[in-house]
C-alpha cells in the first residue's frame, strides 16, 4: 500500500507540473472489463466491472511515449448463467499502470508494460451467500499489460487491453472447492481515454 500511495503523489506530483510546464500530457479513462480467475475451475470472462481514473504521460522520442496510470479497477470471475451451481468473485484494485506507448500513425498507437495494484477489498459468494472461510488473496498484484488506442475524434481515443498477472493473486487451498492450483488474474478492457492536453 505504501509504494501505491508513492506512486499516487508521484502521478499527483507530475500532474501539477504538467499545469506549470506545460511538458507532460493527461487525461481521463472509463472502460469496461471483462475478467476471469485462472485456478477457480471455470472458464471464461464472464465478470464485468469496471475501470476508471486518470493518466500523465511524456513524450520520450518522436513516436515513443511513457504513459503512467491511476485506476479504480474490478476483476475476479463467476460462473456462467447457465451454469449448475452459483460461484461469483469480485476483487477491487486501487491499480498503478506504467507504460511505453509507440505511435504507429496519427490515429493508432500501440503500447506495452506493467501494473501493480492494491487490493482493498474481496468479496466470494455462492450459492448460500457470503463465504467467509476462505484462503486469503494477496494485497499487493503484479501485472502485465499490452494494448492499444485509435483516435476516434479530437482527443477521445478507444482503449482496449489485455492484462495477466506474473504472480499468483492467491496460493493454492488444499481443500478449498473452487480452487484447482495457484490463481491468477486475467482480464480485457475497452473503454474511452480523453486527453485534456496531450505532450508536447
Amino acid at each position: 500500500m505504501r509504494l501505491i500511495s508513492l506512486l499516487f503523489g508521484l502521478l499527483i506530483l507530475l500532474s501539477n507540473f504538467y499545469v506549470k510546464a506545460q511538458k507532460f500530457g493527461g487525461g481521463y479513462i472509463l472502460a469496461f472489463s471483462s475478467t476471469q480467475i485462472a485456478g477457480d475451475r471455470l472458464s471464461g470472462f464472464s465478470k464485468s466491472g469496471i475501470a476508471t481514473g486518470l493518466f500523465v504521460s511524456s513524450k520520450i522520442k518522436n513516436k515513443i511515449s511513457a504513459e503512467m496510470q491511476m485506476l479504480l479497477i474490478q476483476k475476479g470471475s463467476r460462473t456462467k448463467a447457465n451454469a449448475e451451481y452459483f460461484y461469483k468473485v469480485t476483487l477491487n484494485y486501487i491499480e498503478v499502470p506504467i507504460n511505453l506507448r509507440y505511435n504507429l500513425n496519427k490515429r493508432m498507437s500501440i503500447y506495452g508494460g506493467f501494473g501493480i495494484a492494491y487490493l482493498f477489498k474481496s468479496i466470494e459468494k455462492d450459492i448460500d451467500g457470503e463465504i467467509v472461510y476462505t484462503p486469503p488473496f494477496r494485497k499487493t498484484e503484479l501485472a502485465m499489460q499490452i494494448g492499444g488506442n485509435y483516435l476516434i475524434k479530437n482527443n477521445l481515443y478507444f482503449d482496449v487491453r489485455l492484462s495477466n498477472s506474473i504472480i499468483p493473486i492467491r496460493t493454492y487451498g488444499y481443500g478449498y472447492p473452487y480452487m484447482n492450483f495457484d490463481q491468477y488474474n486475467t482480464g480485457i478492457y475497452f473503454g474511452l481515454k480523453y486527453f485534456f492536453s496531450k505532450e508536447k
